[in-house]
């Protein structure tokens, strides 16, 4: 995939480093940059500046909007660690298999729906906000996905060492 590099945007992150190249894409917690025709996502929280050679209106907005929210992105994610029923999760990936699995995925996740977090959450006036939620969801996703393949796996592990130990070793 060949970007135009022509144009020279500057990317200063937190560290103090700086990069030249091209702000391909802005999405509400990271910008996707390119240097030399290879393309990174940087997390909004280790932007410190970003300098653009050519900028359009709607490109400032966005640049703005994206670091004005990143704070609520961060703290979905926070928050979507959070979100509950890990062993029911970990139990639909053990009994359910493959099916358990996609059914965990599958599942929509809100910090309205989690007794975890419904509860004791600090950010309930970030819930009507698109990159808290936008957040909150992917993060819940991967944990629970995360303990569904742990179920998943330790199934097979039961499968595979357990029950061929315990036939092995039964005395009739």
């Amino acid at each position: 995939m060949a970007f135009n590099i022509s144009a020279s945007d500057i990317l200063t992150l937190s560290n103090g480093k700086s990069y030249q190249g091209t702000v391909i894409n802005i999405s509400e917690c990271s910008i996707w940059f390119a240097i030399d025709d290879v393309s990174y996502t940087i997390p909004a929280s280790d932007i410190y500046t970003v300098e653009f050679e050519l900028i359009s209106k709607r490109r400032a907005r966005k640049i703005t909007e994206m670091l004005e929210s990143e704070d609520n992105c961060f703290k979905g994610i926070s928050d979507g660690k959070l979100h509950g029923h890990k062993g029911g999760q970990f139990f639909a990936g053990f009994f359910g298999g493959a099916l358990g699995f996609v059914i965990v995925a599958i599942v929509n996740r809100s910090p309205t729906n989690s007794s975890d977090i419904s509860n004791a959450n600090e950010n309930k006036e970030l819930w009507g906000d698109f990159a808290y939620l936008l957040c909150y969801k992917k993060q819940s996703k991967k944990e629970a996905l995360k303990m569904a393949g742990i179920g998943w796996s330790s199934r097979w592990m039961f499968i595979l060492v357990v029950i061929p130990y315990a036939q092995d070793n039964i005395i009739w």
